[in-house]
């Protein structure tokens, strides 16, 4: 993964699975883009379809994640 800081500090980070955790609001088309990438994914928490949950229900979600 590149990433780049705010100051223009690049750096690369070798990763077997990265979260995001972004953004305030759920966007269910989100999925297809990464399943028309061959991305695999886990949506967890208030991204999960029963949203809003609670973070007992986030926290079991990311578990159960494979």
């Amino acid at each position: 993964m590149h990433l780049a800081a705010a100051d223009g500090t690049k750096t690369i980070v070798t990763a077997d699975t990265v979260v995001l955790a972004v953004g305030t609001n759920r966007n269910p088309d989100f999925h297809e883009e990464l399943t028309a990438r061959g991305i695999e994914y886990h949506v967890a928490g208030d991204s999960a379809e029963n949203s809003p949950g609670t973070i007992a229900g986030a926290i079991h979600d990311g578990f159960w994640a494979e």
